[in-house]
């Protein structure tokens, strides 16, 4: 393993949600300017996820046509990093533009590029994985911790502008005068919401520069090989791999109907660990952390929205050397992150008077269950994805890894269409008050 390509794929990968997490940790600025306030999060959550379904087309196409192969993949993927460059200077120039709609104020600019924003980054899905399946096996999981990265730059960069400090003020209350009412007044941040789209825009050309090295300027990086490149080296280890891969082969080809059918069984069981953890990592956790951590405290959502991102790329890089290849592992691990899920659920259910609020031990229970639902999920993702690229025979690895691209993105929308509406039309969750 090459350390200059590993850390060319991390950058590159960091570009896949860069756009979409950097508009989510600047909501906390951005609903105290905006017209829509606090409702912005839903009308950004339905604009996200329409343009997150329209890839999925693309795997319709696919099984529809399945002789349809996606030229020239390089380019278009250079084309769609640039793009997303645009869509973030657009963003740093014009976040605070607003239009009328129907006689009210809406902020266009910002939910017109947000929907660009997801729409590319959706496409990394389907565009990006199928890409790493001409690199050694050992990049795939450097690709998943640059996903991991996507969430923890503008994460850490949200932390450093000083978006969650506030103090809260005390005001009288204009029909009860004996009762004094306090009310948070943010402080402003170290500097401001265009700068922030900067620093976002500097790290998608440096993820831009590393796409080119890994793409056009391989005799720089001196890695980035096809796979019987890696099968043809002159050490007697890889030589007897290549005989040991050849054999099973030859052995895969002799399976009877029996062996094949558990092989697809546990292909399928595999894809729908798979859309249970993308539901549950891209849908269900980040749109009610808010309620399951907010009312024990403003540094508990801050603690378990951060350490979380934190933890995303360290858990990609753990199945390098710990990977469950045994069915009954996956499963046993899909169902302690789908029981962590659940306890988020449950104080999310609870606010704005959740369980223990109040107490340390409360706090503790809110963030550890964020951490570990995070760090599991991303583990399992890239557990599973790795196993089927490594499972798969050489011309099927491509299509594979598309086929998991579609279904990571089709378990995101499931849950996404089970959680806009408990949100925003049943309301089952209630937003705590703060300095309440």
């Amino acid at each position: 393993m090459n350390a200059a390509v590993y850390i060319a794929v991390v950058v590159f990968a960091s570009s896949s949600w860069l756009c979409i997490n950097s508009v989510w940790m600047e909501l906390s600025l951005l609903t105290q300017t905006l017209p829509e306030a606090w409702t912005l999060p839903s009308y950004l959550d339905v604009t996200i996820q329409i343009a997150c379904a329209l890839p999925l087309l693309s795997g319709a196409v696919r099984k529809l046509f399945p002789a349809i192969t996606l030229p020239f993949k390089g380019p278009l993927i250079l084309v769609l990093l640039i793009f997303s460059a645009l869509c973030t200077l657009l963003m740093a120039l014009f976040w605070n533009n607003t239009a009328k709609v129907f006689g009210d104020e809406h902020s266009v600019v910002v939910i017109t590029i947000t929907f660009f924003m997801a729409l590319v980054n959706a496409t990394s899905n389907v565009l990006f994985m199928p890409y790493m399946a001409a690199f050694h096996p050992q990049y795939l999981t450097a690709y998943f911790v640059g996903m991991g990265f996507s969430a923890l730059i503008p994460s850490a960069t949200a932390i450093i502008q000083g978006t969650m400090e506030y103090e809260c003020v005390q005001r009288d209350n204009a029909t009860h005068q004996s009762k004094p009412i306090l009310e948070p007044i943010y402080e402003e941040p170290r500097f401001s919401i265009n700068i922030y789209n900067y620093v976002m825009l500097a790290w998608l050309c440096l993820s831009i520069v590393a796409f080119i090295l890994l793409h056009w300027f391989t005799h720089i990086l001196l890695s980035f090989h096809k796979t019987a490149q890696y099968r043809h080296k002159s050490t007697s280890s890889s030589k007897t791999a290549d005989l040991n891969h050849k054999t099973s082969v030859r052995k895969r080809d002799t399976l009877n109907n029996d062996a094949s059918s558990l092989e697809n069984q546990r292909h399928t069981i595999m894809m729908v660990c798979l859309v249970v953890v993308g539901s549950q990592l891209n849908s269900i956790v980040p749109s009610i952390q808010v309620f399951s951590a907010l009312p024990y405290s403003l540094l508990t959502y801050h603690l378990a929205l951060s350490l979380s991102c934190l933890v995303q790329p360290i858990a990609c890089f753990v199945p390098l050397w710990f990977m469950p290849r045994k069915l009954t592992q996956i499963i046993s691990l899909t169902a302690v992150t789908s029981f962590t899920c659940l306890i988020i659920i449950i104080l999310a259910v609870q606010s704005p008077t959740p369980m223990l609020q109040g107490s340390f031990l409360g706090s503790l229970i809110s963030i550890t269950a964020s951490i570990v639902s995070h760090a599991l999920n991303c583990y399992i993702r890239t557990s599973i994805i790795s196993l089927v690229r490594e499972e798969s025979a050489d011309t099927e690895k491509e299509g594979r890894l598309f086929w998991c691209g579609v279904i990571l993105q089709g378990g995101s929308l499931i849950g996404a269409l089970i959680m806009f509406p408990l949100v925003n039309i049943a309301k089952i969750f209630h937003s705590v008050q703060l300095c309440s």
